[in-house]
């Protein structure tokens, strides 16, 4: 008898989660390098209520940037995941607060163990 595949287990998210511990990302990208065996993938992680650091006021969306994390590996292959960063200004004219990028745990977890390898 043939075994079907939970559906968690094709949802790229829940791989991210069990594989990388990025919890809620969503892949908005996959590429595959069959020739250099290794594929890239492009992350968002999921939007949180966000206020000013500095004086705690609503904040203005600014253009997200692209971080790329640490090259890793997923079973034989080479992984580079690059993260859509959001980044936001403060919204009071007189706040000196700089534009700032969003910060992910999990992200910074991955970057850790990464790194420790």
């Amino acid at each position: 008898r043939s075994q079907m595949a939970r559906p968690e287990e094709q949802d790229p998210a829940f791989m991210l989660a069990v594989l990388f511990g990025i919890e809620g990302a969503e892949v908005l990208k996959f590429v595959e390098d069959e020739e250099n065996d290794a594929f890239a993938i492009l992350i968002e992680t999921p939007l949180q209520a966000t206020s000013c650091p500095t004086c705690g006021g609503d904040v203005v969306a600014e253009d997200p940037v692209t971080q790329e994390l640490p090259a890793t590996t997923a079973g034989p292959k080479h992984l580079l995941i690059a993260w859509k960063r959001r980044q936001w200004r403060c919204s009071n004219p007189t706040c000196s607060q700089e534009p700032f990028a969003e910060q992910s745990d999990d992200v910074d977890a991955f970057i850790k163990r990464v790194k420790k390898r």
